[in-house]
């Protein structure tokens, strides 16, 4: 929460997620931080505080600043100075308002308006807000879903960011809010009765002029564990906006109260009647005394770069958590890990036996198998269902197949006696998780319990499902697949990767929102090749489904950008979710197709315009495979390494990122090279490829075009970029 002029002293702070998972058991297995033992700063000479993702800040009564927790991204090297006089802290960066009005921003991404006319600041997930003194509101930061979508007007008295939205309190007592209304955030109630605000992560608790509490916006308002408490004893509210719900109050006592998860005892809050404001970031709370001396209680993770407490920095950054944003990429000079059809791991091209899978996710037994070996598919997972000869059909259709599934030694003997002995010689590998840090599922732990307990349950599931399917099929791969969320530590992504025989990662761009950039693709398919230490096959999930509000159909050249993304940056393998099916229309997922199928009243419909998206997306899928099969020897084979320089330039064109255009060189069988390159950015650019020595030619591939005029010195030439662009050059 901030509020004019006074925009860091919390009252109430809240953390939500509101995506609610199934209770398996309820076993709290860990001890937490209590505020005895949390590491805060020492003294009593702080007036604010503020938690941010898993760091927080504090603000010196002298106006300097003090920082603790992650600073992988540099969130927490304040600036130096003693003009300060509010702070917000957000996942990755961190916010300060000057005294003069003018604000400073660190961290990831992090960037600020200019102007002196600031008199509060608020930080969300990714965006930020700041208000002026003539009461209007400024939105910066990630856009997406309109976060950053600010009401126009100056009659704004208070402020505050969710994860993918804004709340604002009017002059007259009023709400009004914007941005994702996934959970109703965005539906404030009627009034003019409100005199203070806060935004969860996908929720809003507000304060009103009698002292009492409301909160809307939640998935399950009927969740005990989300209700705010009865009484008429509250003075003010504040919230962060991060992913698991927990809250703590501020009574006009001076004592606090607490509600909602306590995986790791964020709902303990300390006795006594002497605080005069709180802050709650991801897992932990802070309460500042009226001695000026800060508590804290909770728990934050340990980080790649840790501030801790008395000032000290503590280094332990994996190095796939920091890749470069280099155009030209460098990974696999030595060999590109990969499999043969039955998943066993080569870094050698050979091409009787090596595999290129190209997949896509959902058959049935009622699925036209032809049509994907027409499409160039030569993959296929999540089976609901399959045809009686379906042996014969893979034979047929030149297809291998992933099955799906977990259990111990007894399940996979039956298994082996009923089918996989006979599908053996198709099956690729074997798929047993799914984003193991997302569910809870299987993982004999409940979303109540602390997620280290539970990612303690599926490793153990993990390890002894691995172990039991390998007694029975020793050379048999076992992987997880991954989302694409990197920075979260606690998932472990890359223990997971490790544990993995195949580094699996979905990413799902493509949303209805504006859509700036792929770089994230870039990013997380580079961490996992490098997690992998270039040893594991890595293969990439692209979007090829529409689930409204939230995901729409990739465009055909959107499409192609993500796979030419994600192979360019180590990926051996690609798999779409998801081939249209009834199953998912049932769920409300269009997915691609050549023929989509009609709706029935139970299915979610496809109007004309949809089927032709879906039909659009098949299309490029069956060009991009096409593609992707003629190159397989070319991306099967070790990367060219430094004996053959290359730099990428802009020329035209004003790129939003510090590397739009990616490249990788590859050398050709029959001589010569292939560059591949692909525009991250969904803007126009203008591209120098400068090389080292002379080029005879740059022919551009699978574009029914002449080669390129090359520069008079022979060693560049020049072309244009559309939004999502890929080309492909034949040197």
């Amino acid at each position: 929460m901030q509020q004019l002029r006074h925009p860091a002293f919390l009252s109430v702070a809240v953390v939500g997620w509101l995506a609610f998972l199934p209770l398996v058991q309820a076993t709290p297995a860990r001890s937490v931080a209590s505020a005895d033992d949390y590491p805060v700063p020492s003294g009593n000479d702080f007036k604010a505080i503020a938690a941010g993702g898993y760091h927080s800040l504090a603000l010196r009564q002298d106006g300097s600043l003090f920082a603790w927790g992650w600073n992988d991204y540099g969130q927490c090297d304040v600036p130096a100075g003693h003009g300060f006089v509010a702070i917000a802290a957000g996942h990755f960066h961190s916010l300060a308002l000057r005294s003069d009005g003018s604000i400073v921003a660190w961290g990831r991404r992090a960037d600020a308006p200019a102007g002196r006319d600031f008199v509060a600041i608020t930080a969300g997930a990714h965006h930020s807000l700041a208000l002026k003194a003539d009461g209007a509101i400024v939105g910066w930061g990630a856009s997406r879903l309109g976060r950053t979508d600010v009401p126009k007007g100056n009659g704004f008295t208070a402020i505050a960011a969710g994860i993918d939205h804004g709340l604002a309190l009017r002059t007259d007592g009023s709400l009004v809010a914007w941005g994702s209304n996934r959970y109703g955030q965005t539906e404030v109630p009627s009034g003019r009765n409100f005199k203070a605000i806060a935004a969860g992560g996908y929720h809003n608790v507000v304060l009103q002029t009698d002292g009492s509490l409301t909160t809307w916006g939640t998935e399950k308002p009927s969740d005990p564990r989300v209700r705010a408490p009865a009484g008429h004893e509250f003075n003010d509210v504040a919230a962060s906006r991060y992913e698991f719900f927990h809250a703590v109050t501020l009574r006009e006592d001076g004592s606090l109260n607490a509600w909602g998860w306590s995986q790791y005892g964020q709902t303990d809050v300390p006795s006594g009647n002497d605080f005069v404001a709180v802050a709650s970031g991801s897992w932990h709370n802070l309460a500042l005394r009226s001695n000026g001396s800060i508590v804290g209680w909770g728990y934050v993770p340990m980080g790649p770069v840790m501030m801790t407490a008395d000032g000290a920095r503590k280094e332990d950054s994996p190095p796939w958590r920091n890749p470069p944003a280099a155009a030209v990429q460098t990974l696999y000079r030595k060999g590109v890990p990969h499999v043969d059809k039955n998943g066993k791991l080569m870094t050698g091209y050979d091409p009787d036996r090596s595999f290129l899978p190209l997949g896509v996710y959902g058959y049935s037994h009622t699925s036209n198998f032809r049509t994907l070996e027409k499409a160039g598919f030569n993959t296929i997972t999540h089976e609901m269902g399959a045809p009686e000869n379906f042996l014969e059909v893979l034979d047929e259709c030149g297809l291998q197949v992933i099955p799906t599934g977990r259990g111990d030694l007894e399940y996979w003997q039956k298994r082996a006696t009923q089918r996989l002995n006979k599908l053996r010689p198709h099956i690729l590998a074997q798929y047993v998780l799914d984003e193991p840090y997302v569910f809870t599922g299987a993982s004999g732990y409940s979303s109540s319990d602390p997620l280290d307990v539970i990612q303690a349950g599926w490793r153990h599931v993990h390890d002894s499902s691995k172990a039991a399917l390998q007694s029975v099929f020793p050379d048999m791969p076992v992987y997880v697949n991954m989302s694409p969320q990197i920075d979260a530590p606690q998932n472990g992504w890359g223990d997971w990767i490790k544990r993995s025989d195949i580094a699996c990662l979905d990413d799902y761009p493509f949303r209805f929102a504006p859509l700036g950039d792929i770089s994230n693709i870039a990013r997380s398919v580079w961490a996992a090749t490098v997690a992998g230490e270039q040893n594991k096959p890595v293969w990439f999930i692209a979007q090829s489904f529409e689930k409204f509000p939230h995901r729409r159909l990739p465009r055909p050249h959107e499409s192609r950008a993500a796979v030419y993304t994600a192979v360019i940056h180590g990926a051996t393998g690609i798999l779409y979710w998801v081939w249209d099916h009834r199953a998912w229309r049932g769920a409300g997922v269009l997915g691609m197709s050549d023929d989509p199928i009609p709706a029935t009243r139970t299915e979610t419909p496809a109007s004309p315009i949809k089927q032709i998206q879906s039909r659009a997306l098949w299309q490029a899928a069956v060009q991009t495979n096409f593609e992707l099969t003629e190159l397989k020897p070319v991306l099967l084979s070790p990367t060219v390494g430094p004996e053959v320089s290359y730099a990428v330039e802009i020329v035209k064109g004003i790129p939003a990122t510090e590397a739009p255009i990616r490249a990788l060189l590859k050398p050709h069988s029959d001589g010569g090279y292939v560059l591949l390159t692909v525009n991250l950015e969904n803007r126009v650019l203008t591209v120098r490829f400068r090389f080292g020595k002379k080029l005879e030619r740059a022919r551009p591939m699978f574009e029914n075009r002449q080669d390129l005029e090359l520069d008079e010195d022979g060693k560049s030439f020049t072309e244009d970029y559309e939004p999502f662009d890929v080309h492909v050059f034949r040197l």
